[in-house]
């Protein structure tokens, strides 16, 4: 699992720059009405959820945590621990950008 957070670690950073980048290229088109690029958020989501699964994981070591794919569904993560009803949370995140 070390190796699997270490190359998801990696890719976030590089995402991070390359947002930024995009920042700075959404800015400067502004409210151009041919602009190229609208201002928007595609990651910050599935990032988010990222970190809270490994938080999650470190918190109930002996659970099984599920990141949840449907996008219909009303929780995000799915938390699984023995003699206990499975706690399901809903991560909401956003990214510096949007300040």
């Amino acid at each position: 699992m070390k190796d699997r957070v270490r190359e998801i670690r990696k890719a976030i950073k590089q995402y991070a720059t390359a947002y930024n980048r995009l920042e700075k290229i959404q800015r400067s088109e502004g409210e151009r009405e041919d602009r190229l690029i609208p201002r928007q958020d595609q990651k910050t989501g599935p990032i988010g959820e990222f970190w809270a699964g490994l938080y999650l994981r470190y918190k109930y070591p002996n659970a099984e945590v599920w990141i949840n794919s449907k996008i219909t569904a009303s929780y995000d993560i799915a938390v699984r621990r023995k003699r206990h009803k499975p706690l399901k949370v809903q991560v909401k995140t956003m990214s510096d950008g949007k300040k």
